[in-house]
């Protein structure tokens, strides 16, 4: 018992998205599931206790999650919502989140997932897995997943040993700790978007310019230890690259102070 404990893996699967419109974050969900389901060699997938094959349950998990809610403010019409949809809600720091359940499977097993969108300056997709991963290595299939460009950031946890390996590059790790410290998750208005998505290409750039030092903090091992120093690294990098004017006035268009960056 306590072997197969050892292996429970709980994955988070996470990928930065472009809110023009629905429609686009659907075609972006689509590439996520499509990435993920060819490296795990997923089989089927569970909705509804029906079947679906994993080339049509993209465009139905996206569609599903993302149509208008029209709800109103009755909680008893949400919660039957909910339930009719398959559907989870998270409250974090007083918003609400939607996510969607759906079971994959993977040599003849059934494993839990939920994909939520998370809204905001830095708006992403969440794709949440437990699973038994067998005789393959974590390291196996996240690698091949990042190399697709359709996941950015990637986090598996052994929960007996605790242990915690993260996946992605640089880049993509040093936004995903901001957005979770800094930025408040509500909704955001155009012109923060369009600053969240020059804040993306722009420590994109940074990261591709400084490659060969920075390199190095991408091991996805010990990462605790890591976590403060890459932080602190690509603070300082993205200062003298893209100068202090430039990165504040970004910055203030998504109501954040350069202080409050920096933090």
């Amino acid at each position: 018992m306590i072997l197969v404990m050892a292996q429970v893996l709980h994955c988070t699967i996470t990928r930065f998205v472009n809110p023009v419109d629905n429609e686009n974050v659907c075609e972006e969900t689509k590439a996520l599931l499509s990435a993920v389901f060819k490296a795990l060699q997923v089989g089927s997938v569970n909705m509804h206790n029906a079947r679906c094959s994993t080339q049509d349950v993209a465009q139905i998990i996206s569609t599903r999650l993302f149509q208008p809610f029209g709800l109103g403010d009755k909680t008893a019409d949400l919660l039957a919502h909910i339930r009719e949809h398959d559907l989870t809600m998270e409250v974090c720091k007083g918003m609400k989140t939607f996510g969607i359940n759906f079971k994959i499977e993977m040599a003849g097993e059934l494993y839990g997932c939920t994909l939520f969108y998370r809204p905001g300056t830095l708006p992403l997709i969440e794709l949440r897995i437990l699973f038994f991963p067998g005789s393959q290595s974590p390291g196996e299939w996240a690698e091949k997943l990042i190399s697709t460009l359709a996941v950015h950031n990637l986090r598996t946890v052994t929960h007996w040993l605790k242990k915690c390996s993260y996946y992605g590059f640089g880049y993509n790790r040093y936004l995903l700790w901001k957005r979770d410290v800094v930025f408040q998750p509500t909704k955001a208005d155009e012109d923060a978007i369009l600053a969240g998505l020059a804040l993306r290409a722009l420590c994109q750039a940074v990261w591709q310019n400084h490659q060969k030092d920075l390199a190095k903090l991408e091991a996805p091992r010990f990462w605790q230890f890591s976590y403060s120093r890459l932080i602190r690294v690509f603070d300082k990098v993205l200062i003298e690259e893209a100068g202090l004017p430039k990165l504040t006035s970004i910055l203030k268009l998504m109501d954040v102070s350069l202080e409050q960056w920096l933090k």
